[in-house]
């Protein structure tokens, strides 16, 4: 279930698995036909009266993919990585405003400069073949307001620009025709050029793995729910190398908007590998910076949202110190008039 500060959570179906005999092995590709002789000389082991269902085993058994994910092996995790940070610019974007402990009002829009600064900073520390763009998108529009770059300063110019407060000046078209096909079409043509430089790749470099792509998307509408296009979808949803992770401001859901539905319909951008974080905020900025901060850790390297508890520990308080016979802190040394002569 998606972690929120609201109460909101992904459906999902369960999935009941019943109890299988202890006695068992697991059943693995690899000894399955290595056992077959043997289990035709041996007597089989006595069998217990609960039943089995192999249906649920079946569906639950993890494929090769998320076999290897799940195992986290260096010459996969350690891809590097193409983040674009995507803003949908809506008009509800524009007037949302968050209240500081302070105090203080601050827009929406300073919030996610201030946000997206940090996160790119940070994440291009971490390695140097990672690159991050910025996306701002309005109505049905995709505008590239800094390419992909592996440059800090040059990213956080572009952020502090009238980029996004341009966008913000635009018509945004009608709120009931608003679809993230755009949004769609600009993952698809982001992964072509990247598969393309792999194929020409020269010999040397064949063993090179092409660099994985993540969107995260901040999305603030609480009235519009987005249209989003099954044929575009689909294939995009079976690329490993794409990860959609999702930030939703919203307000509380009521009867007069539809949080929810735009909440389900914003998880639909959850690939097969389950590999996606979706987040919601209302009103609290502190959630806003944390729920933001789980965006910064390597998609093949992170856990499942559903398995993934992010807190901030405190550290351990430290217990006074008893001053010594015969010993004075040193500022109290330093304080001690010169009397030698």
């Amino acid at each position: 279930s998606r972690s929120s500060s609201s109460g909101m959570s992904e459906p999902k179906p369960d999935q009941q698995q019943q109890p299988v005999e202890p006695s068992a092995p697991p059943a693995t590709a690899s000894n399955q036909d290595n056992e077959k002789p043997q289990q035709q000389q041996q007597h089989p082991p006595p069998r217990s009266n609960t039943p089995v269902d192999y249906q649920s085993l079946l569906d639950s058994k993890p494929t090769f993919d998320s076999r290897n994910r799940q195992l986290g092996l260096a010459s996969k995790s350690n891809r590097p990585e193409r983040l674009a940070l995507c803003v949908d610019t809506s008009p509800e974007f524009a007037v949302k405003t968050f209240r500081m402990r302070n105090g203080e009002t601050v827009s929406l829009l300073d919030l996610t400069l201030k946000c997206f600064h940090l996160l790119a900073q940070n994440k291009l520390r971490l390695g140097g073949k990672h690159q991050v763009s910025l996306v701002g998108m309005r109505g049905n529009r995709i505008s590239v307001l800094e390419p992909f770059t592996d440059d800090a300063a040059k990213l956080a110019k572009a952020a502090a620009s009238q980029g996004l407060r341009d966008l913000l000046q635009q018509p945004a078209g009608d709120e009931a025709d608003f679809s993230l096909d755009c949004l769609l079409e600009y993952a698809r043509g982001q992964l072509c050029p990247n598969r393309l430089l792999v194929d020409n790749s020269s010999p040397s470099s064949s063993g090179s793995q092409p660099s994985l792509l993540r969107i995260v998307l901040l999305c603030c509408r609480s009235k519009s729910p987005p249209h989003i296009s099954k044929r575009l979808l689909e294939p995009l949803l079976a690329e490993p190398d794409l990860f959609f992770d999702i930030l939703y401001v919203h307000e509380p859901p009521a009867e007069d908007n539809r949080a929810e539905e735009i909440f389900k319909r914003l998880c639909c951008l959850e690939s097969e590998h389950s590999r996606s974080y979706i987040h919601e905020v209302l009103n609290n900025p502190t959630a806003f910076f944390n729920q933001a901060a789980t965006f910064l850790a390597h998609p093949l390297q992170r856990p499942p949202q559903s398995d993934a508890n992010y807190r901030l520990q405190r550290p351990p308080p430290t217990p006074p110190q008893e001053p010594v016979a015969g010993l004075l802190p040193t500022a109290t040394l330093s304080q001690q008039p010169d009397n030698t002569d």
